[in-house]
């Protein structure tokens, strides 16, 4: 057998492995990405209600 031959199928075979952890990976960081999007939506949705229950009281 070539040494280049089996080089190659070495690859391929490391490429296949890597493949799922790949997935994983790229999966878990949309998923923080979505997390960190809904955190800030609910500091927004916080602040919001804040700052209209302190405009409220200075108007009575």
């Amino acid at each position: 057998m070539d040494v280049e031959k089996i080089g190659a199928n070495d690859a391929r075979h490391r490429e296949h492995l890597m493949a799922p952890a790949r997935q994983l990976t790229s999966s878990a960081s949309l998923k923080g990405k979505e997390v960190e999007g809904n955190r800030l939506r609910r500091v927004k949705r916080l602040v919001a209600r804040a700052s209209l229950r302190l405009s409220r009281k200075k108007a009575n």
